[in-house]
């Protein structure tokens, strides 16, 4: 058993209130089981108890066994002098603070067998989700319900995320966006050579130089280009690269951090990086926080970004292909819109007070239509239909941080099937 199935019981009040008693034979009555603290400290804060008649405020700490206060340290900790009541599954071990004896809980008896033998159950299913089996009894209204939290929960763990780079940035709002971008550019195979390739080049430099310069630099300092090709167009980019290397005073990568198997050639390095400098070298890009959404977005989805037409015939330096679009695809258009514009937007609500950012961030996503990953088709198997990307990222969200870090206990649905 895990401490968090006792958060969770005593959290949801899953157990019998009345007749319940202490390990050395007294009856406690629980007014207020207190507020759950998911920060350093005691496990709950503001509970109220009656013992002996005698009403106790405070704190609540609860543990497997007993003897975890010691094993945790919690003697030296004066943030647990104010414990109350010590609510635990095994009693091994009084514990005491300033010499009194914690009055102390045992729930060993009081533990529904049923609710446990069904958390149990989800715990220890190896299937793709822990309630694979359970899940289509649940009603549709506590799944959605659960989507809608769990697309919050995403926005705003983003949200954290976007505001702690801005911070190591030194509030370079144009920066920030374009690492954000790079990830998406870089697919999942290269999200973190990308990352590196941009932070290693300041973004007050994409706009001293044109495009082609731009795509010579980051070429240079990926250092994809290669050594002997008796190419006109791969010696200028070399040229070219290596005199902005040394102006600008920047350092070229490990060619090694580049993957090229395992990824489909429209998904090459080089040629995305060509695609990733048509795209960052115009400024129109930077305004959606300074334009209508609904006019920069028709202008971001039908605004074709164009590169050199060596790359029409080319995925990588090594083959010449036949002619296809080097365009950037609609699908990597709407990747960036729900992964960099849409997060970018809710975090610059937050940070600047302004519910309206907010707002728009939520309708952009309800109007974008869903993604078609693995994860979804999966979720879709299971009888799941999506309107729109709302619907597709809070269940990459549900998956991701709830079904396979099987917190089933924070979740509606584990919680509905809890109380089957």
């Amino acid at each position: 058993m895990k401490e968090e199935y006792l958060h969770y019981l005593w959290k949801t009040k899953n157990i019998p209130q009345q007749n319940l008693t202490l390990t050395d034979g007294r009856k406690v009555i629980i007014q207020s089981f207190g507020i759950h603290n998911h920060d350093s400290g005691p496990d709950f804060s503001n509970g109220t108890v009656i013992i002996d008649g005698i009403t106790w405020m405070g704190n609540i700490e609860i543990h497997i066994n007993s003897s975890d206060w010691y094993k945790h340290n919690h003697q030296s900790d004066p943030a647990y002098d104010n414990v109350i009541l010590h609510v635990v599954l095994n009693f091994d071990k009084p514990v005491f603070i300033n010499k009194e004896e914690v009055p102390t809980i045992a729930l060993k008896n009081y533990i529904p067998v049923n609710h446990f033998k069904q958390y149990s159950l989800m715990l220890n299913n190896s299937k793709w989700i822990p309630c694979y089996d359970s899940f289509n009894s649940v009603d549709r209204i506590h799944v959605n319900s659960q989507i809608d939290f769990a697309i919050i929960q995403r926005l705003e763990r983003k949200t954290n995320l976007i505001s702690s780079r801005f911070k190591a940035l030194n509030f370079d709002l144009n920066q920030l966006i374009i690492e954000q971008v790079a990830s998406i550019m870089g697919t999942k195979v290269n999200r973190l050579p990308m990352q590196e390739l941009i932070q290693k080049i300041p973004a007050s430099i994409y706009w001293k130089e044109n495009k082609e310069m731009i795509e010579a630099i980051l070429l240079d300092v990926a250092n994809l280009l290669p050594t002997n090709m008796n190419d006109y167009h791969i010696e200028n980019l070399k040229e070219q690269g290596k005199f902005y290397r040394t102006k600008y005073n920047l350092h070229q990568m490990n060619p090694a951090s580049w993957k090229f198997f395992g990824t489909r050639a429209p998904g090459f390095p080089p040629f995305r990086i060509a695609q990733l400098a048509a795209l960052i070298t115009n400024q129109k890009f930077f305004d959606f926080l300074n334009s209508p959404i609904e006019e920069w977005l028709n202008w971001f989805l039908h605004e074709i970004f164009t590169t050199n037409e060596y790359w029409t015939t080319h995925y990588h330096f090594e083959v010449e292909t036949k002619k296809h679009q080097t365009t950037i695809s609609d699908n990597t258009k709407d990747l960036i819109v729900i992964n960099v514009i849409i997060p970018i937007m809710y975090w610059w609500g937050i940070y600047q007070h302004n519910e309206k950012w907010i707002e728009n961030a939520i309708n952009l996503l309800e109007n974008i239509k869903p993604e078609n990953n693995e994860i979804i088709k999966k979720w879709k198997k299971m009888g799941l239909s999506l309107i729109s990307a709302k619907d597709s990222q809070g269940l990459l969200e549900l998956k991701n941080e709830f079904c396979s870090r099987k917190k089933c206990l924070s979740c509606k649905i584990g919680h509905q099937l809890l109380k089957q």
